[in-house]
């Protein structure tokens, strides 16, 4: 099942990149959300 393991790597990347975000630049947890319809908090 390869496509299933890419369609959980992207979403791992996303995960990732959304705790980065919240963790490093809070004002870019707005833009994430506005760009994406999610993120954190």
């Amino acid at each position: 099942m390869r496509v299933l393991g890419v369609v959980v790597g992207i979403l791992a990347i996303f995960v990732g990149l959304n705790v980065l975000f919240a963790m490093d630049v809070s004002g870019m947890d707005t833009a994430i959300v506005t760009v994406t319809g999610w993120g954190p908090g």
